[in-house]
């Protein structure tokens, strides 16, 4: 694996990023990468609102897609 990581790599471990599970150094790699890579940084800011956007659905939403995926199979 060359030194700079590219998108994709950056896009498969941005929530290990966010979680803390990545090493130190690929951490750093990581965030070297978000320094000048304006897309990537811009889908981090997405993952970090995920968690909240999750809390804010409601059970009836639950069910109601649940009762959709069920129609669909």
């Amino acid at each position: 694996m060359s030194q700079r990581l590219i998108c994709e790599q950056v896009v498969d471990r941005l929530t290990d990023l966010e979680e803390g599970t990545l090493s130190m150094t690929e951490s750093l790699r990581m965030k070297m990468h978000l320094l000048y890579c304006l897309d990537c940084r811009e889908l981090r800011d997405e993952v970090r609102k995920m968690p909240e956007l999750v809390q804010q659905v409601t059970d009836a939403e639950v069910a109601m897609a649940q009762m959709f995926i069920d129609q669909l199979s």
